[in-house]
């Protein structure tokens, strides 16, 4: 099964302030920050007050930092990432090609699989992912068949059968960028997700 797509800046942006935003840790350290500030803020009034000066703070942050984010990667462009990219899966594992290099991973090295406003990613590392954004799918049933067959070659189960007509399926709608997206960023730059640019070693297919 193979994908041809080209990776572009908004699709990249929109996986991670996606990303960022569902971060645990980054999830914290504002919550307790737009806490703290909203209290002092707050003091001598009613806890309503320091509730809503809080929820402010809150949305005020992420809304500076989905900003920086967007800044960074867009000043950041990296010509190897944003590009042509040929993803196959086989028996044996996943591999990721553009005209820098080829990247192969074997099934294990899979650490998880990701949904995100229409984009898939796989996992290999907590911040390594590879990113397959909608349009890289013919349809819903498509990118249905791509799933399955990720997570039957991961449990070592035998991979569905192929779709007989993907044309055939409901094409996928393109959705806007929604509020949510704009406002999901990271804690810093190091949340920043970034797929592999290096060359990794063939794995035997």
């Amino acid at each position: 099964m193979q994908f041809a797509y080209d990776l572009q800046w908004l699709d990249y942006l929109k996986f991670t302030l996606a990303h960022q935003f569902s971060s645990l840790v980054a999830q914290c350290f504002f919550v307790g920050i737009s806490a703290v500030l909203g209290w002092q803020s707050a003091q001598g009034e009613a806890a309503q007050a320091a509730a809503l000066a809080a929820v402010a703070i809150y949305c005020g942050l992420w809304a500076v930092q989905a900003a920086f984010t967007a800044l960074y990667l867009w000043f950041g462009k990296n010509p190897s990432l944003l590009t042509r990219h040929r993803f196959e899966i086989a028996d044996a594992g996943f591999a990721d090609e553009t005209e820098f290099g080829r990247h192969e991973h074997l099934w294990p090295a899979l650490t998880r699989v990701a949904e995100r406003f229409g984009n898939v990613a796989l996992y290999v590392d907590a911040h390594i992912a590879y990113i397959l954004p909608a349009r890289a799918f013919e349809s819903t049933a498509q990118r249905a068949q791509f799933l399955a067959t990720v997570a039957a070659a991961r449990s070592g189960a035998p991979a569905p059968v192929a779709l007989p007509s993907p044309q055939a399926a409901t094409v996928l709608a393109q959705q806007p960028l929604g509020v949510l997206e704009w406002l999901a960023a990271g804690l810093s730059a190091g949340f920043l997700v970034r797929p592999r640019v290096g060359l990794h070693a063939p794995a035997p297919w």
